[in-house]
């Protein structure tokens, strides 16, 4: 049958370092030249083969992390990730562990009032991102507010400046409910007990929440953090809906300069 790409790359594998390459004659760099015009010409996704099988070598590979490391685009979007990221996780946790506590203090509807402030969640990312778009326009409803407000209104989105505090707002709003029911079941499960002998010594809200609340809600804390960490870390959706990484590279987080890298190659 017809000898097909990963034939050639299975066989040089084989082969090792003999300098006769399926009778050839071939060296080892010429069959690999071979293959990479072979590659190129009928079946370019067959380079990702030739690099799980390091045909190139140790130093090729070596060299992309030296090529990372020089890219001045990796360093940018690294920053860009970190903003992002603490950023989200900052203000999700804190929204998110205010309504939890408020809705604690409510004794009717509370459970009508959750699933309304979770509704942002329920919507997919992108679908959330296109309708912030559209407030984000210079002629949408948040610059509307800023012109009543008697403030000049605001690029967001078209800005470098404003880009990522556009993004921490969508992700915010979509994503604060989900730290906010995690905290609340946390509020709800604590024995009422412990919350009427604070008030019979005197203590106010301060106190129950420094001293009651924070710490025994930490366990939760610590697993909403972690799973938005990797949730935040690997946002691609709202960022592509609402910037798709720009303007320039303003907003391109390490998950999306991967995508643009694989894409460049492709």
């Amino acid at each position: 049958g017809r000898i097909t790409m990963y034939d050639v790359v299975n066989e040089a594998v084989e082969q090792g370092e003999d300098n006769n390459y399926m009778g050839t004659g071939w060296t080892k760099a010429q069959a690999i030249a071979k293959i990479f015009k072979w590659a190129d010409e009928e079946d370019p996704n067959a380079i990702l083969l030739i690099n799980d099988y390091g045909v190139i070598g140790g130093s090729s590979q070596r060299q992309n992390y030296i090529n990372l490391i020089n890219d001045s685009e990796f360093w940018l979007s690294l920053k860009v990730t970190l903003f992002f990221v603490g950023s989200c996780l900052f203000f999700e946790h804190l929204i998110g562990f205010i309504i939890a506590l408020l809705l604690s203090l409510v004794t009717k509807g509370r459970g009508s009032l959750a699933v309304c402030f979770a509704a942002p969640m329920m919507l997919p990312p992108i679908t959330a991102a296109l309708i912030w778009k559209l407030m984000y326009r210079p002629t949408g409803v948040l610059n509307w507010f800023l012109q009543i407000a008697g403030l000049p209104p605001l690029t967001w989105v078209l800005s470098y400046k404003w880009v990522i505090p556009s993004i921490v707002i969508t992700d915010v709003w979509e994503w604060s409910p989900f730290v906010m029911l995690i905290l609340l079941a946390g509020i709800n499960a604590i024995p009422k007990e412990i919350f009427e002998a604070v008030e019979i010594d005197g203590g106010g809200l301060y106190i129950k929440v420094r001293y009651m609340i924070l710490p025994l809600l930490m366990p939760l804390l610590i697993v909403s953090f972690l799973l938005r960490f990797i949730f935040i870390f690997t946002t691609f959706d709202i960022i592509a809906g609402l910037s798709g990484g720009g303007p320039g590279h303003a907003s391109m987080t390490l998950y999306f300069y991967s995508f643009e890298c694989l894409d460049i190659l492709q």
